[in-house]
């Protein structure tokens, strides 16, 4: 029997809807992301066929929750070649769809890196030193808006394969790339804005994603968070390693100012994800350990989700696969109990060099493999891992929980203010789901346990997550029923 949603809260969440102040802000459910690299030609690179192969993967494709590309990896893919690479894509998708993974794109933000990483021959550059004319504080919408074109169009073959993106991960906070120098003193490809006019770029990037540009069509279904290469800043007067990046300024106020001005002009940023490998985290004088998990709760008080990237720089298939281990090992160690909200094993350029099969000691899917066994709890990589599915378009449409709800949506727009879906989206994973709440039209958990007595007595008649595993995972492919068939979608009253 599966167990029941558990709630991971730093505070006694209690009769919410009475409370004046916002209650604590927290995930109760691990995500599990993967990122494979590079990889040697033919046994893993992104352009693999294997990828097309479900048994090269299954417990990755059955056990993960997210699978994220590089952006310019689905440009790759999309456009080079004639676009050689879209058949595969397309079949990849499918498989995705399948299993329920959503995709991830990490890169984004305004003055992303062109190039292609693939070939050397074609070295990469930022936006702002192939047209340096728009990076300038006069022109920062056009910087906006034209990164944000060149977003959307590394992302187009996802959507012309059947895909849809569901988050980005945007490097150096969204703002690394066009502060005064770039990523520090002396480094290239800076556009030379102040902290608060690179947060301008940043907000009206996000909006020309969300509503399109250039006639490229918006994709409002992303959710935009960072990925923070940690060991490049300072923060909380602990110094950075390689570089000065945000031009010295610490990330915890940079931080703050980012995600309250964000939500101040109508956007939401959802997440944020430490990128410090091992060797980064372990092998300095300081305590980067104890950084990443005071960033973690910095990030939970601000509404965000926080992941941690478990890799290391350390070459070759095994050194890499040991330390990435004893990295979850020692992360879980020091925070007992408390796993990162998202959860992300990703590999370090081509380490390891094998990405297949997963029968096969010291590659990347093998890795995903052993942290998947809840029978080693040292680096099992999390809890329950329903996040995805409880958010699926059958199962939860925010915008229909919050019309047939007026409950949460006075909740909501009492405490989430004008981050409506964040807020539909919290509540019905922290208590919707447990109280037996309609999520959607299409699917009721009560229905659905009181129509199938089989179901309901494997899981329990009030086990209504159990419900949603089922129905995710079976139900609606053996053409079981999510609500009575005799009612309009519209009518969340009827076949409950």
């Amino acid at each position: 029997m599966k167990t029941p949603l558990r709630l991971r809260c730093f505070s006694v969440l209690v009769a919410w809807f009475v409370l004046a102040s916002a209650p604590v802000l927290c995930a109760q459910n691990v995500q599990r992301w993967i990122h494979p690299g590079y990889g040697e030609p033919g046994a893993g690179q992104l352009d693999s066929p294997l990828f097309q192969d479900e048994s090269q993967y299954p417990t990755a494709l059955s056990q993960s929750d997210v699978f994220q590309f590089f952006s310019g990896d689905v440009a790759n893919l999309g456009y080079l070649d004639n676009g050689s690479g879209r058949p595969g894509l397309a079949a990849r998708i499918q498989i995705f769809k399948k299993y329920g993974t959503r995709i991830a794109i990490e890169g984004g933000g305004p003055n992303e890196q062109e190039g292609d990483a693939w070939n050397p021959t074609y070295p990469t550059k930022r936006y702002c030193e192939l047209q340096p004319g728009i990076c300038t504080p006069e022109t920062l919408d056009d910087l906006a808006r034209q990164s944000a074109e060149k977003t959307l169009w590394k992302m187009q073959p996802i959507y012309d394969a059947g895909g849809t993106v569901s988050y980005m991960a945007m490097e150096g906070a969204g703002i690394a790339a066009i502060l005064e120098n770039g990523f520090g003193p002396g480094k290239d490809g800076g556009a030379q804005f102040s902290l608060a006019q690179a947060i301008d770029t940043l907000v009206r990037y996000m909006q020309y994603v969300h509503n399109g540009c250039y006639g490229l069509p918006g994709r409002p279904e992303i959710k935009f968070g960072f990925n923070m290469a940690m060991p490049n800043v300072l923060y909380q007067g602990i110094p950075a390693i390689n570089e000065n990046g945000l031009d010295g300024l610490d990330f915890y106020d940079v931080l703050n100012t980012i995600v309250n001005t964000v939500k101040q002009n109508g956007e939401t940023l959802w997440f944020i994800h430490s990128d410090s490998p091992y060797t980064y985290t372990f092998g300095y004088g300081y305590d980067y350990l104890g950084r990443l998990l005071a960033l973690r709760d910095q990030a939970r008080g601000l509404g965000l989700r926080y992941g941690a990237i478990f890799n290391t720089d350390c070459g070759g298939d095994v050194c890499y696969t040991d330390q990435t281990l004893s990295y979850i090992q020692q992360y879980r160690s020091r925070s007992p109990g408390d796993d990162p909200d998202d959860f992300i094993i990703e590999s370090w350029y081509a380490n390891p060099l094998r990405t297949f099969p997963e029968s096969t000691e010291y590659t990347f899917m093998n890795l995903v493999k052993k942290v998947s066994d809840p029978n080693i709890p040292a680096t099992f990589w999390g809890y329950d891992h329903r996040f995805s599915r409880q958010l699926d378009a059958d199962i939860f449409d925010w915008q229909g929980y919050l019309a047939h709800n007026s409950d949460i949506a006075n909740f909501v727009n009492q405490t989430f203010g004008n981050q409506q879906r964040f807020g539909a989206e919290w509540h019905w994973l922290n208590f919707g789901v447990n109280e037996g709440r309609r999520g959607s039209g299409r699917f009721s958990a009560t229905y659905y346990l009181n129509t199938y007595s089989d179901i309901a007595a494997a899981y329990g008649s009030q086990n209504y997550a159990g419900a949603i595993d089922h129905y995710f995972y079976a139900g609606r492919n053996e053409g079981r029923q999510g609500t009575d068939p005799s009612c309009p979608e519209s009518a969340w009253g009827c076949g409950y």
